[in-house]
């Protein structure tokens, strides 16, 4: 399996609990309902905010990391 399709079929999984937990289908063990309820709709904002983070350094680090080419010039 290529691992595009791993992606998509974890992703896709992720996706459906999420789902089903985001509308009360399955009850989230060890959290209260109302908890879960303030909760589970910040995901996707904190998984935004987290990818953001992530490019974000990892495009500083690769600027600060940058070789020059002295022969380039």
């Amino acid at each position: 399996m290529a691992r595009a399709h791993r992606v998509a079929v974890y992703t896709s999984a992720f996706l459906v609990l999420y789902l089903l937990a985001l509308f009360s289908v399955i009850p989230i063990p060890l959290i209260e309902a109302d908890v879960s309820a303030q909760i589970l709709p910040l995901i996707p904002w904190w998984l935004l905010v987290a990818f953001g983070s992530y490019s974000l350094w990892s495009l500083g680090w690769g600027v600060f990391t940058f070789r020059d080419c002295p022969e380039a010039y």
